[in-house]
């Protein structure tokens, strides 16, 4: 594991281009043999099916197209806008709700463009198919205004959230870290009523996923995106 000081989410300039840097150095290495492993590099993103645990629902990530990883990185480093982007390829991430019919397919419910620059990490689906909830950005877990995004009825956006919105600063600093990510929390997921998102913060500096990593939980109303416990 390759651990680095990375800047704090209200990083300046200078720190992100020193941060992108560092993203754009470890990728030439990997694309070098013999390839070191780095437990933090990022493979191109994919279209993902994410469904509710009934299955009632599906949840379909589409990323915007990339050209390359190095690519990506490079431009990030430069402030080429959008960085990476494959020519012709999709513009934005895109999100598709869709509702299980009798016969086993899925019938589309809503379809939005994501806030993601890339895509999410990853998606949980309500039971209801009421709510979707996205979590981190490709490349980049714990950083951006976009962390965790729930999305309401007709895709709409009930609240964004950037790790400043859910931790202090001291707790953020005491995350663990990789030169790409923070490493904030596993095993997200909603309550029984599925009228509350509950998130599994890392709370004693190890790797969430260690055997020994200890978690405090943090939920959130779906409806109206306020922060209600931590314990």
């Amino acid at each position: 594991m390759i651990h680095s000081g990375l800047p704090k989410i209200g990083m300046s300039r200078h720190l992100q281009l020193h941060h992108w840097s560092l993203f754009l150095v470890l990728v030439v290495a990997l694309l070098l043999p013999p390839a070191p492993a780095y437990a933090d590099s990022w493979a191109l993103p994919v279209t993902r099916d994410y469904f509710s645990e009934n299955r009632d629902f599906r949840f379909t990530v589409i990323p915007r197209e990339l050209r390359s990883q190095l690519g990506y990185f490079s431009d990030k480093v430069t402030g080429r806008d959008p960085a990476g982007q494959l020519p012709g390829g999709a513009l934005a991430a895109t999100g598709i709700l869709s509702r299980r019919r009798a016969d086993g397919s899925y019938n589309p419910v809503w379809q939005k463009t994501l806030s993601n620059d890339v895509a999410p990490v990853s998606a949980i689906v309500s039971p209801s198919g009421e709510y979707v909830v996205t979590f981190d950005n490709w490349h980049s877990m714990g950083y951006g205004r976009n962390v965790v995004v729930i999305y309401g009825p007709d895709g709409m956006v009930i609240r964004e959230f950037g790790l400043n919105d859910l931790l202090s600063t001291d707790e953020t600093e005491r995350l663990p870290r990789t030169v790409s990510s923070i490493w904030w929390g596993r095993g997200h997921h909603f309550d029984e009523s599925g009228k509350f998102l509950v998130l599994r913060i890392a709370a004693n500096r190890k790797m969430p996923s260690d055997r020994d990593a200890q978690f405090r939980l943090l939920h959130i109303e779906l409806a109206t995106g306020r922060v209600l416990t931590t314990g």
